[in-house]
């Protein structure tokens, strides 16, 4: 776990070392964004991740992309997007999955101009390809269709179109919406391009 923190800190550097390129837009500009990310499920609860001190890794892992559109902008503040992404999970699991979500964006920090930072929390259906195995050894049943929700912080170099993201991917019967037990929690780390 800490190599990988370590490889997406050295990630990171590099993106702020390599943003010196000049860009058309500047990225209040660019209402687009595509997201990579890789992730690892998790044994743990949502609530967990608010003091994660004991993370509980399984051998099961997602790799994806995603698109997102700025929808609006309310106070030069808070961008609500719409987000659709895909990704194949792999390790103990074989199947693929589908997301979209409705997204508030923060992205007022008061320290913007030395590191540009967003905050984002999404909602929404997921559909993966065959009721997931791996949710099936945590709860004991699952769903093709569950709730999706991400939390999702950035961090980027100030003029760059590029970022850094860490994101709590997760997959729940949504209060019984979508059934009565299954689920999921992915820790992810990847990048994210604005355009």
């Amino acid at each position: 776990m800490r190599s990988l923190f370590k490889l997406y800190a050295l990630c990171v550097v590099i993106l702020f070392a390599c943003s010196s390129a000049v860009t058309a837009h500047t990225i209040g500009d660019a209402p687009n964004a595509v997201t990579f990310f890789a992730a690892k499920l998790t044994g743990n609860n949502w609530e967990d991740f608010l003091a994660p001190t004991d993370i509980h890794f399984r051998d099961t892992y997602l790799a994806g992309g995603g698109y997102s559109r700025r929808l609006t902008t309310f106070f030069n503040k808070l961008d609500i997007e719409a987000l659709g992404q895909t990704a194949l999970h792999f390790g103990h699991a074989h199947q693929w999955e589908f997301d979209a979500a409705l997204v508030a964006r923060w992205t007022c920090f008061p320290w913007n101009d030395v590191v540009r930072t967003s905050f984002a929390f999404g909602v929404g259906p997921s559909y993966e390809t065959q009721v997931p195995p791996e949710e099936v050894a945590l709860h004991g049943q699952s769903e093709q269709w569950l709730g999706f929700w991400l939390a999702e912080l950035t961090v980027g170099p100030p003029e760059s179109l590029w970022s850094g993201v860490i994101r709590l991917h997760h997959r729940s019967t949504a209060f019984g919406l979508f059934g009565k037990t299954g689920g999921s929690n992915w820790l992810a780390l990847g990048v994210r391009r604005a355009f």
